[in-house]
């Protein structure tokens, strides 16, 4: 959901138009699923979704609705399901998840009551699930790290050049204006990668160059100013 292209664009879709609100839709939906959400969840969390405004995108929407769009995705991509009952039971199992990226561990055998008493586990099934997704998007951000300090390690273009920020999926980075475009030409490919531990899975990305945090590149601005690229 959140790689999701307009098909007429090859681009993701204008912020506000049909097509990002289905974006926003799907995405909240695939995300919850990931996690093991039911219906109820999964309702609770799209009528609760605001768009800038602050106003109630789906507020209108019934269980029904999401009814729906559950038992399509479910459909669609059974893997969901498949996933967090094989996850599930290896941690029954051996006690831990692991994310297989870079194979971080996280052991879980104090959280439940499964050795105490069987089968009947307490643990909530989304921290089981949290750790393998949310652990190997943070190594595939580590790989992804090292390739860009490689390349364009801190001070490469004088001082406060490099590497600023990484929030979730995205890197800033602050470079001399007159090497931008350079920058930006390299991040997109070192970002996009097939990892041999995620097979059939395509990660891409895009780079933008800005003026300064939150605020579109001008060619045409005035003065020595830096440009910060931002990945989107």
């Amino acid at each position: 959901a959140n790689g999701y292209v307009d098909p007429r664009t090859g681009r993701k879709p204008k912020k506000g138009s049909v097509a990002d609100r289905l974006r926003d839709l799907v995405k909240r939906v695939v995300y919850g699923l990931a996690y093991g959400a039911g219906v109820p969840t999964l309702h609770a969390q799209i009528v609760s979704a605001e768009d800038d405004r602050g106003e109630l995108i789906y507020a209108d929407a019934d269980m029904a609705e999401t009814q729906l769009v559950y038992d399509a995705i479910h459909e669609f991509a059974p893997e969901f399901a498949k996933w967090g009952t094989a996850t599930t039971n290896f941690w029954k199992r051996n006690g831990y998840v692991f994310e297989p990226v870079l194979g971080r561990r996280r052991d879980l055998l104090d959280s439940s009551g499964w050795f105490d008493s069987g089968d009947d586990f307490e643990l909530e099934t989304n921290e089981l699930l949290n750790h393998p997704i949310q652990s190997s998007a943070a190594a595939l951000m580590d790989l992804i790290l090292t390739r860009i300090v490689e390349r364009y390690p801190w001070g490469f273009g004088g001082p406060y050049t490099g590497i600023v920020l990484q929030a979730h999926d995205s890197y800033s980075i602050e470079v001399p204006i007159e090497r931008a475009q350079e920058v930006c030409d390299f991040l997109g490919p070192a970002m996009s990668m097939e990892h041999p531990a995620l097979p059939g899975i395509k990660i891409t990305a895009e780079a933008g160059i800005e003026s300064r945090y939150g605020m579109e590149y001008c060619p045409y601005c005035s003065g020595n100013m830096d440009a910060v690229m931002e990945l989107f």
